[in-house]
């Protein structure tokens, strides 16, 4: 897993003084290629599994 993925898909609130990131484990078809340390894009949300809740103060 590349943290660095964390800051190019983060949303943020500008009066937020916290930044929030969830990192998930996602069920996917064995057929589907994901090439290592890349991120993964899933489509339904049955198949995403919240792990970590990540919080920042700014």
């Amino acid at each position: 897993m590349n943290p660095s993925y964390a800051d190019q898909f983060t949303y943020t609130v500008a009066t937020s003084p916290y930044r929030i990131s969830i990192a998930c484990t996602a069920i996917v078809d064995r057929k589907h290629e994901n090439p290592e340390n890349s991120p993964v894009f899933v489509s339904g949300a049955d198949g995403i599994i919240p792990v970590y809740v990540i919080m920042i103060s700014k």
